[in-house]
């Protein structure tokens, strides 16, 4: 955190010479232990909020009437009119999830002033670890002086709304709701359907490794968006015939395997078992249990069958041949050799 707040406080007057001292705003990353394509599905997802964050120093507008925003990372930026923040469109840059936000903002109350903003990210575009809600939550911080944060769930919302209806991107609200409520050694168990909470201390003795396959992660570019089309084309092939059905969190393993597999090859049914219980660990009813199987466990101590679905890589493309779990061993390929971590003794 100190290195890049330094950098920050550092570069600001290089970027701004003629704006004020900056204030900081910070909000982190995330892996999610388990619940994957489960938020969008209004099932239940269990992420830890990472180290890893976005930093961003705003002070008071220097420029006439500009919102102007810089990234020390990406060495870019972009500007707007503050009062015409309603009449911004999306460039398809990274800017729009900060301006996407500041509309958002201005929907609510939210006054958007001329002010000069400079980020910096300690977390890799483009790893799976939710850089874009990082900037999302830490832009919206900066933009509104730190009021986004008097309703914390409302500022949930709105992330995730920026990201929905100016980015584009049909996610869900897992990123966003981590990014704001995690807590340091506390995963976090959300119902995103009505966005219950609770926390779930992580053990003491427990180390969570996040592997770089060196494999790019783009929501935008990936099978993303065909995941959350197919999701609600079989939520509506079965609603047909189970009408009270109003997201895959409602449907039953009957009902998924009334033609839905034919219909979309990518939600078939896999089942598993562990200890005599079957788990389906690709569809969101069978991994929504399967993360509230996994809280108790790691409340007392006990990791080792969280996060081990075998056919997400296969089904809904979440995990990627770059990786592979063996038990006691994981193997991690790159395109610049191989390398092994060995993770149980």
């Amino acid at each position: 955190m100190a290195g890049a707040a330094s950098v920050l406080t550092e570069k600001f007057p290089e970027r701004y010479p003629h704006s004020g001292a900056p204030k900081l705003y910070r909000a982190p990353g995330r892996v999610n232990l388990i619940g994957e394509h489960t938020d969008y599905n209004e099932g239940f997802v269990l992420p830890i909020a990472l180290e890893m964050a976005c930093y961003t120093a705003v002070a008071p507008g220097s420029a006439s009437g500009q919102l102007r925003i810089y990234s020390e990372d990406l060495l870019a930026g972009a500007e707007w009119p503050a009062a015409d923040i309603r009449l911004a469109k999306p460039r398809r840059h990274w800017t729009d999830y900060v301006f996407g936000v500041a509309q958002q903002l201005t929907a609510r109350g939210i006054e958007i002033s001329p002010k000069d903003l400079l980020i910096r990210s300690t977390v890799p575009v483009g790893a799976g670890l939710s850089s874009s809600a990082a900037l999302e939550i830490s832009s919206a911080l900066a933009l509104s002086d730190g009021r986004a944060l008097s309703d914390k769930m409302e500022l949930v919302r709105l992330g995730r709304a920026a990201e929905n209806q100016f980015v584009g991107m049909p996610c869900g609200i897992m990123d966003q709701f981590i990014s704001v409520f995690g807590r340091d050694h506390c995963a976090i168990k959300i119902d995103c359907r009505n966005l219950e909470y609770e926390e779930v201390p992580i053990p003491d003795d427990v180390v969570i490794l996040a592997v770089n396959t060196m494999v790019k992660h783009e929501l935008g570019a990936s099978a993303y968006r065909e995941r959350v089309a197919e999701c609600g084309q079989a939520v509506a092939h079965i609603q047909r015939r189970h009408p009270s059905v109003n997201s895959l969190r409602d449907a039953t393993k009957e009902m998924l395997g009334e033609g839905v597999e034919y219909l979309i090859p990518n939600l078939r049914v896999h089942v598993e078992y562990h200890e005599g219980k079957p788990i389906s660990v690709e569809l969101p009813p069978s991994v929504e249990m399967k993360v509230v199987e996994a809280e108790p466990g790691i409340k007392g101590g006990s990791v080792s069958n969280v996060g081990k679905p075998a056919k997400l890589e296969t089904g809904l493309v979440v995990s990627v041949p770059q990786f592979v779990n063996e038990g006691d061993v994981i193997r991690v390929s790159t395109s610049d050799g191989s390398y092994q971590e060995r993770v149980n003794s």
